[in-house]
């Protein structure tokens, strides 16, 4: 079973994790999302702005990332009916897919840079998301750092430092234990340290 789509787990103390229990609002609605194609909408309008921005720091690519958030939503609606509304929020549960669909796609690049280079980032961002940051230069310099970390790293790291997860939400989305979550990061962080410090020497 896909691990994205196992949305009854929780993690050790869960009912202390931010958001980890849905509102009774957002949990009627999820409810209805199974057959209702509006509600799904509506779910849609609520959580994609995010999804697209964690996706975009992912990929570095507008476009990318429009599609994987595309894909990460179609996933979502063609397996509303597993999803349990008393296991995780909706909202650690696309995080899940769109996580999942984000490493698949940095394995593919690495690939793809290894046969044929790299092209220039893309950092534009669509209507209803959080503005870009202004130097959009220092950003792209970031996610070719990120870039040299691997998916799981680099999943940790933005999870983590940039959409501002504490450690039992990133357990909660990644599905393992916040132990496991906090030696981890501590080891990508310790990764991304010396990439930082080759750049500077070379």
């Amino acid at each position: 079973m896909d691990a994205e789509l196992t949305a009854s787990h929780s993690t050790r103390n869960a009912g202390t994790i931010r958001g980890s229990v849905m509102s009774e609002p957002e949990a009627a609605l999820v409810e209805r999302a199974r057959g209702d194609r509006e509600a799904f909408g509506e779910l849609y309008r609520l959580h994609a702005p995010a999804i697209f921005n964690y996706l975009r720091r992912r990929a570095g690519n507008v476009n990318v990332a429009e599609d994987l958030t595309a894909q990460a939503f179609l996933k979502a609606l063609s397996k509303m009916h597993r999803f349990r509304a008393e296991g995780i929020p909706f909202r650690f549960w696309i995080y899940r897919i769109a996580t999942n669909l984000a490493n698949s796609n940095a394995r593919r690049e690495r690939w793809r840079r290894a046969i044929f280079g790299s092209n220039k980032n893309d950092f534009t961002t669509i209507a209803g998301a959080p503005p870009v940051p202004a130097s959009a230069a220092a950003e792209a310099d970031a996610r070719r750092m990120l870039a040299g970390l691997a998916p799981d790293d680099q999943t940790l790291l933005i999870l983590r430092y940039v959409e501002e997860f504490t450690i039992d939400e990133v357990a909660n989305i990644l599905r393992c234990p916040a132990g496991t979550v906090q030696s981890r990061a501590a080891r990508a962080r310790e990764r991304l340290k010396r990439i930082l410090q080759s750049k500077q020497t070379s």
